[in-house]
């Protein structure tokens, strides 16, 4: 059985690039950490580079017995996702070192049976590094929206938009900032084809036209509403649509398993109430 905290899940010049031109808001989660109670998580035990003892930082780790996953042992391969900044350990306890600091929404995946009821044996997969993690932060992940949806692909990409546009700026050319992060990610085939186009809706419109190529590239169409949208997903916007720029629209990457924050020129909240974005999901690239 899984105890799930809740929380709400987020001067370059191209002249072959229109702007975006948006009026919707960006940037104002840049930075955010929720602060939580007891547990593991980084924003609980105060500085990640070093161990932080029980009776350390805001809560005793997996103080009050809340649970975390139940026993017996987690069995191997078993798949969660993070629910807040989680410190990774080198030993079952807050005794030890922290290995790194994991973002919220990453995936890791349960390495053997060392696992207990508050400490889970995993590998992060995006720092491919192995360690435990406190289970009172771990989650199983969200239902893939199609059988094909890739979600290691996902995470890689929606890193690496944050990387790259999580309190920066396109030059408020968000088809460059999504260009870039695909491109950077590492995780497109032949992204040396990656098409070059002016704006948002035209690369919207491309991407519409040319299906196949899109699955060339691990991604799927898919009519998705705002809060169904997973991530690591390419969303564009029609001109005009949620107050985003009248000719050009507007694109970004959803970064988030909520559906709620998306970077493309800076990070920011994704529009709720003003329908349907267009959808491309990253799939499994065979």
């Amino acid at each position: 059985m899984l105890v799930v905290r809740s929380r709400t899940i987020a001067a370059l010049v191209l002249t072959s690039t229109l702007g975006c031109g948006s009026s919707a808001p960006q940037g104002e989660e840049a930075g955010a950490s929720p602060s939580g109670s007891g547990g593991d998580s980084s924003a609980s035990t105060g500085s990640a580079g070093a161990p932080t003892g029980a009776t350390g930082g805001a809560a005793a780790e997996g103080s009050g017995g809340t649970g975390g996953i139940a026993a017996p042992a987690i069995p191997a391969g078993t798949e969660f996702v993070t629910t807040d900044e989680l410190n990774l350990r080198d030993g079952p306890g807050t005794d030890h070192a922290v290995i790194t600091v994991m973002p919220p929404d990453s995936r890791v995946v349960v390495v053997d049976d060392a696992s207990t009821e508050t400490w889970a044996h995993v590998k992060y997969i995006f720092g491919d590094v192995v360690g435990y993690a406190h289970t009172d932060y771990l989650a199983a992940p969200p239902a893939p929206v199609d059988p094909s949806y890739d979600p290691w692909r996902a995470e890689v990409l929606a890193k690496k938009a944050i990387e790259l546009w999580d309190g920066s700026s396109s030059g408020d050319m968000c088809l460059y900032g999504v260009d870039q992060s695909c491109k950077g990610s590492g995780v497109i085939p032949g992204s040396d084809a990656w098409p070059t186009l002016p704006s948002a809706i035209d690369w919207g419109n491309w991407a519409m036209e040319h299906p196949g190529e899109m699955m060339a590239f691990g991604f799927k169409q898919l009519d998705l509403a705002p809060g169904g949208i997973p991530q690591g997903s390419i969303i564009v916007w029609q001109p005009g649509q949620c107050g985003y720029h009248a000719i050009y629209g507007h694109i970004e990457i959803v970064v988030d398993h909520a559906s709620s924050r998306a970077c493309s020129d800076f990070c920011g909240t994704v529009q709720q109430s003003c329908g349907n974005p267009w959808t491309w999901i990253p799939i499994t690239v065979p």
